[in-house]
């Protein structure tokens, strides 16, 4: 079964780039990771040659068998959740229905494996560069402030800046179980920020009083230093900006909470205002009558995941209108002009850990 030299043309102008008219769209500033699957896939059953036939395996493949596994691939695609996302079920199914192509100078199986991202990646634009490694290490992540962390929570507070009617905003709030792995640079593409970031929530805004917000420091230290366990929750740890946090691991870990009249854990725990800083915790003892905005994931204050109960009985103020991986992007390319210079430990860490003992930080 094989492709004919004008399907073979169009298909690999698809993941280099090259968008015929029909897929204009294919661009990752606007299509998420499985949509951008789903539009290539698509675009290479509709130039599969009808004429052509071939064999698998011993099994006859026509036109509508290769349809079939191509279309059942693009259907599992959406339950491939792991770092890898796209590439996982591609590497398993969609080959099938390509084994036998002979598409000249062009390795379409290898194109299908490494994955869409890639070649969006090259439409997008590439070129930006970090100037040490962005570190997703999960021992780290789900234990003290990284580079990659702090990276992703600032890109939050930029995409929430560009929503109309928002008089406020204190706090870029990201949840380590959605890291899922380093960038080790110098460059850095569209793709490596979907392997980094793959759950690609929306990013969205909610508001919270003082034992809301104390509430979701509290939850975000309740499981350290776990960094791992069968239903533990140990991603809830939070990578942020915009606060300034100390915590003793030695007290009660408070999980899942919607308020909390004191600190356990959290002592000490200050958001940025301006030039200064408004305390929120002192020694335990929160300052009521404020309200805190917070820039964060769809799966955190919608849903109330990883154990953010707090965060979702938040006033909802809003969506984005971009992805998590959307934000990281832009605010990489359009904000630091393409170049990441954040060391690691960052220089200005947002949470301390202060009790001796299972410290780490």
């Amino acid at each position: 079964m094989k492709l004919s030299n004008a399907a073979a043309a169009i298909a690999t102008a698809a993941f280099v780039g090259i968008a015929p008219t029909s897929i204009d769209a294919y661009d990752s500033r606007n299509i998420d990771t499985l949509e951008r699957a789903q539009l290539a896939a698509k675009t290479l059953i509709e130039r599969l040659d009808p004429t052509a036939t071939g064999f698998i395996s011993g099994e006859e493949l026509d036109l509508q068998s290769g349809k079939r596994l191509a279309a059942q691939a693009v259907d599992n695609i959406a339950g491939c959740i792991d770092k890898k996302l796209v590439r996982c079920t591609l590497q398993r199914e969609l080959p099938m229905a390509l084994d036998g192509y002979a598409v000249p100078n062009f390795d379409l199986k290898d194109a299908l494996t490494v994955g869409f991202c890639e070649a969006a990646a090259v439409k997008a634009g590439s070129g930006a560069k970090t100037a040490q490694p962005l570190n997703g290490e999960r021992e780290d992540v789900r234990t003290r402030d990284t580079n990659l962390g702090q990276l992703i929570a600032s890109s939050f507070l930029r995409a929430a800046n560009q929503m109309e009617n928002l008089t406020q905003l204190d706090i870029g709030f990201a949840n380590a179980g959605g890291i899922r792995s380093s960038i080790d640079g110098p460059d850095v593409t569209q793709c490596d920020i979907n392997e980094a970031a793959p759950y690609n929530n929306k990013v969205v805004v909610v508001e919270v009083d003082a034992n809301q917000l104390v509430a979701a420091m509290e939850n975000s230290v309740c499981k350290f230093p776990a960094i791992s366990g069968d239903g533990e929750g140990t991603g809830r740890f939070a990578q942020m900006v915009g606060v300034e946090m100390e915590f003793d691991p030695s007290e009660a870990g408070v999980c899942d909470q919607a308020s909390v009249s004191a600190g356990s854990r959290v002592r000490n725990l200050k958001v940025k205002r301006g030039i200064g800083y408004a305390v929120v915790v002192e020694d335990g003892v929160i300052s009521t009558g404020e309200k805190y905005v917070i820039a964060t994931s769809f799966y955190l204050a919608v849903l109330g995941g990883d154990g953010y109960t707090s965060l979702a009985a938040g006033e909802q103020l809003g969506e984005s209108g971009v992805t998590e991986q959307q934000a990281v992007w832009t605010y990489i390319k359009d904000e630091l002009n393409s170049y990441v210079d954040i060391n690691d430990p960052p220089d200005s860490q947002s949470i301390e850990c202060v009790g001796g003992g299972d410290c780490k930080l």
